[in-house]
Parts: C-alpha cells; structure tokens; sequence
C-alpha cells in the first residue's frame, strides 16, 4: 500500500506541473488568496470580474479557485507575468486547466489565445466546449490545434519563442475572431484552477516506468 501512495502522489505531481522538471511556470492554484495576475480580457464595461474564491474548488472546501463572472459580456481572462516568455527553449506542449461552468445562458466554448511579438496571435482552432463539474482541459500548443489570427509573420515556432501573454477566451464557431473582432457575449460564471503545463509524453513515459520498478520492488 505503501508503494502505491508514493507512486499515484508522484504522477499527480507530473501530471499538473507541480515541479520545475516539467512546468518551470509552476502551477496556479490560487491558494494565495489574490488573482495571481490573471486579468480581464476586455477593457469593455461589461467585461469579465475576477474573484479569487475560497472555498469550492476541485477540492471541495478550503480549495481555493479563481471566479471569473460576466453579464452579457465578453468572457475571457489573461495573464502577461508568469505565463510570457520563451515556451520552445523550456518545451512545453500544452497548457492544462480545470475549469467549472458554474452558471451560463449558452454553452461555454474557450480558446487558447498566444500572443508574441513577431508570430502575431494564435488561437485554438477550434474551441473547447466546458461542462458544469470541475473537470480538467488540455490545450496543445503545435501549429496544428492552433491557427494564425492576427499579424506577424505567421510563424507559430516564432510565438512560443516569445510570448507576450496568454488568454483563455469564450469564442465558438468554425473560425477564432480576430483581436477586436467582438467575440460572443455571454453571461455565465466560471470557475478556473490549477494552471499548469502538461508534461511531454516522453517524460510521462519514463516516469510510469520508474513507478512500475517501484512497485514491483515494493511489493
């Protein structure tokens, strides 16, 4: 039993980014109390309103999770402090996220949103739809699940070598609208958590690995 723990608390830890091996950004889990720089998507009044909450995360009570609420506005939340900088050179393939419809007059549909100084802007191809429940999303970052939006040179390579900020954004339909294109408005209430990277499946791999060792050594 003893063996087991130590194995199912090793993934848990790879698999949400919780060490520096695999997402030097760390992981937001909002425990802090404040909105750790995520900030509103849209300068429009009737944007979105961040809330760290502290209770009702994926943990249930005590968890604290970042709300982020609109009415009838455009629903998206940013970060251009400890999600900017150079994603090739640390080589991380996806952003993971758990999130929470917790209210909505229409369906909640995000997009992962890259912005960098000579790529221009990419989005998600094609958008996520978010359930009710806390359960986990996982955006990749190739140049195949996201699509040029918006200027530069249309290089995705050239945007993970320099991120300027990143934005989750409720943006349905066949395309992602352009910077200033007015997404869809809604009213809805959203609870996020637990930002982090995913891990490349090569490390995933040895690590099970390394725990299959551990497990028969154990037991």
């Amino acid at each position: 039993m003893c063996a087991l723990l130590i194995a199912a608390s090793t993934l848990s830890v790879v698999l949400t980014g919780g060490g520096e091996f695999i997402c030097p950004y760390g992981i937001d889990t909002f425990e802090d109390g404040t909105t750790l720089n995520w900030g509103g998507g849209t300068l429009n009044p009737n944007g979105p309103v961040l809330a760290n909450i502290p209770d009702g995360g994926p943990l249930g009570l005590g968890d604290n999770y970042l709300q982020v609420s609109v009415d009838g506005g455009y629903l998206a939340f940013r970060n251009a402090t400890q999600w900017a900088g150079d994603y090739a050179l640390l080589g991380i393939p996806a952003i993971a996220i758990d999130l929470d419809v917790m209210s909505a007059d229409d369906d909640v549909e995000l997009r992962l949103v890259m912005y960098g100084f000579d790529g221009g802007v990419w989005a998600s191809a094609t958008p996520v739809l978010i359930v009710p429940g806390w359960n986990t999303y996982a955006f990749p970052l190739n140049d195949i699940a996201m699509t040029h939006v918006q200027g530069g040179s249309g290089d995705f390579a050239d945007v993970l070598g320099d991120v300027v900020r990143i934005q989750f954004r409720h943006d349905p339909g066949a395309a992602p609208t352009p910077p200033g294109g007015g997404p869809a408005t809604i009213a809805a209430v959203l609870g996020v958590d637990n930002i982090h990277c995913m891990p490349e499946p090569g490390a995933l791999i040895l690590l099970v690995t390394g725990i299959a060792v551990l497990l028969r050594r154990k037991c």
